[in-house]
């Protein structure tokens, strides 16, 4: 069962205005701060992503999680967030279709990107991907590439699903 949820992710920042300083409402005019004030400011997203109902898609080890997040950082650690999605879901549709751990799936696939440090968002991307079964196609992606970086004359033998960022990404034929 597959659902589509439109999120709105919000965080919580302080914001410190000092005497003297102003700051601006919605409804009135500006208003003098006569003394420092802490206020909350909502910061928000909207992602669109497809939902599997289930509580943990596919298990890592802290291990596996590892190479995943390693993977998906060289891979797409400077694209956005979705990109970074698309990529963990080719990895995590080719560890079931395969029936193998990210780290076996990493030298079958020919998943060359490798780089330690992930960002939070890479991390997000992960756990959303293979905790969450967070998806943002229902199509069943195994391959991609960056066409600026290479010419893949065998990826364009596949089916085109998407294009994020400088990534294609394709399901089989």
């Amino acid at each position: 069962m597959l659902t589509i949820t439109t999120a709105l992710v919000g965080i919580i920042k302080p914001i410190t205005v000092g005497e003297g300083e102003f700051i601006e409402q919605s409804t009135t005019e500006p208003v003098e701060i006569t003394e420092t004030t802490t206020t909350i400011e909502l910061v928000t997203e909207t992602t669109t992503m497809i939902e599997n109902n289930h509580q943990v898609r596919f298990y890592l080890s802290d291990d596996e999680r590892i190479v995943v997040e390693n993977i998906v950082m060289g891979e797409a650690g400077a694209e956005s967030y979705e990109g970074q999605v698309l990529v963990a879901q080719c990895i995590l549709n080719a560890c079931i279709k395969e029936g193998l751990q990210p780290s076996e799936v990493r030298k079958s696939y020919q998943y060359s990107g490798w780089h330690t440090n992930p960002t939070k968002s890479v991390k997000k991307a992960v756990r959303n991907v293979f905790d969450n079964g967070f998806e943002l196609t229902n199509e069943q992606i195994l391959y991609f590439y960056n066409p600026n970086i290479c010419k893949s004359d065998w990826h364009e033998t596949q089916r085109l699903v998407v294009i994020e960022g400088s990534h294609k990404f394709f399901a089989e034929v």
